[in-house]
C-alpha cells in the first residue's frame, strides 16, 4: 500500500460560510434577491465560456429552523448549477418559487434537485500568517512590483489604506501587501493588476471595495487574493459593480455584496450575504482546487492511495 501527499487546497467551494451560533457571524449564505452560480476551469477556459455544474455553496451554520426560518442557505430567485451543503440538523436550504438547483442530468421538474443537497459541508480552516514586509507603501497613485520578477515584492501600509477619486494603484509584478487597517477604494479609484502582475493582500481591518474595485488583467483568480489576517472580525463590503477575478478568505469576518457584480473565483467568510437588490453572476474556478497560497499555514493531505499485489 503506497500513498502520496500534497498541500491541501483551500478554495474547495464556490461560496462558503464558516461560522456557527457561537461565532461573531452565524455562517449563513444568503442570496436576498437573485443571482446565478456556476463553475468553469481557468486552466482551459479563461473566459468562463463553458458553464459547469461543480460549484458548491456551503454553510457550516448550526442554526435550527426555529432560529433561521429562511435557511442557513437562502435561495431567493437564485440559479445554482452545482451543489448545496448544509449541516445536518440545521435549518438547511430555503428557496423561493423561482430558485433552481440542478446538474446536467437533473429533471426539468422539480426546480430543486434535492439529490444535489448534502449534509456534509467541507471547508478547510487554515491559519493566516501575515508575512514580514520591509517596503512602505505610499499613498495616492503609484506603480509597484517588477514585471518578470520570480519572487514578490513585499509592501506594508500602517493604518487605513485609501484610494480616492482619480487614484490608481498599478501592480506590474508579483506583490504582497500587508495592511494593518482598512482597505477602501472610493469612487473613481482602481487597483489595477497588470497582465504581468499578481497581488496578495493581508488585511487587518475592514474593507470597502467601491469605485473601480480591483481589475485583474491576468484573468486568473489565483493571481488576486485577499486574506483577512488572523483575528479579523470586521465587515468586508463590495460596493463596486466592477467584475472581480480573485479569491477572498476571511473565516472570522463578514462579507457582503451590495451591487450586481460578476465574480470569477471563490469566497470564504464567516457569513456571506448578497444583499437585497443585488444579483451576482458567480463563476467558481475549479482550478482553485489544485492551487495553494503563500501565507497560509497549509497542511498536507493524502492525494492518492495505491494498493499493489505482492510479487
Amino acid at each position: 500500500l503506497t500513498s502520496t501527499a500534497s498541500l491541501a487546497p483551500l478554495f474547495v467551494n464556490a461560496i462558503a460560510g464558516t461560522g456557527n451560533s457561537t461565532t461573531n457571524y452565524n455562517g449563513r449564505v444568503r442570496f436576498q434577491s437573485a443571482g446565478t452560480v456556476s463553475s468553469y476551469d481557468s486552466s482551459t477556459d479563461i473566459n468562463a465560456a463553458t458553464v459547469g455544474y461543480s460549484a458548491v455553496v456551503a454553510s457550516k451554520s448550526d442554526l435550527t429552523l426555529a432560529q433561521a426560518a429562511n435557511g442557513t442557505v437562502k435561495m431567493t430567485n437564485v440559479n445554482i448549477k452545482g451543489y448545496i451543503a448544509t449541516m445536518s440538523g440545521s435549518a438547511g436550504v430555503s428557496h423561493s418559487t423561482n430558485a433552481t438547483l440542478y446538474g446536467p442530468a437533473s429533471p426539468a421538474s422539480p426546480k430543486i434537485d434535492t439529490s444535489r443537497e448534502t449534509t456534509s459541508p467541507y471547508q478547510p480552516i487554515f491559519d493566516v500568517i501575515a508575512p514580514s514586509a520591509p517596503n512602505p507603501l505610499g499613498s495616492g497613485s503609484q506603480t509597484i512590483g517588477t514585471a518578470g520578477a520570480t519572487t514578490p515584492t513585499y509592501y506594508y501600509y500602517s493604518g487605513d489604506y485609501y484610494l480616492g477619486w482619480g487614484q490608481t494603484l498599478t501592480v506590474n509584478g508579483p506583490v504582497v501587501l500587508v495592511i494593518s487597517g482598512e482597505l477602501w477604494t472610493d469612487t473613481g479609484s482602481t487597483i489595477s493588476v497588470a497582465s504581468t502582475g499578481s497581488l496578495t493582500i493581508f488585511l487587518g481591518g475592514d474593507m470597502a471595495l467601491d469605485g473601480g474595485g480591483i481589475v485583474n488583467a491576468t484573468k486568473l483568480p489565483k493571481n488576486v487574493a485577499i486574506f483577512a489576517q488572523s483575528g479579523n472580525t470586521n465587515t468586508l463590503e463590495f460596493g463596486t459593480t466592477q467584475a472581480f477575478c480573485g479569491v477572498i478568505y476571511a473565516p472570522t469576518a463578514n462579507l457582503t455584496f451590495n451591487n450586481n457584480v460578476t465574480i470569477f473565483g471563490s469566497v470564504v467568510a464567516q457569513a456571506v450575504t448578497f444583499a437585497s437588490g443585488s444579483s451576482p453572476t458567480f463563476h467558481y474556478d475549479i482550478n482553485l482546487r489544485t492551487v495553494t497560497f503563500a501565507g497560509i499555514d497549509t497542511p498536507f493531505a493524502v492525494a492518492n492511495v495505491l494498493e499493489t499485489a505482492n510479487p
